[in-house]
């Protein structure tokens, strides 16, 4: 859920600031099923990049994406 999202990432930016590595953390993605401009400018604030795509399904939208990882 979005919360459990939001504390993930709030979690693993305090670590990164408690380690002093804040400028090393390397930007982080994620893959949402549709686009959300929205949600797409406040993930931006954490430095994670958001990855949707445009297939109304969900679970194609997810099937997809994986594909593109696979080595067929």
């Amino acid at each position: 859920s979005d919360i459990n999202i939001r504390l993930l990432f709030y979690k693993l930016s305090k670590l990164w600031k408690e380690q002093k590595l804040e400028e090393a953390q390397p930007k982080s993605y994620i893959f949402l099923p549709r686009p959300n401009p929205i949600q797409e400018e406040i993930l931006e604030q954490w430095r994670i990049g958001m990855i949707s795509s445009e297939n109304d399904n969900p679970g194609e939208s997810l099937e997809e994406f994986l594909k593109n990882f696979v080595l067929v």
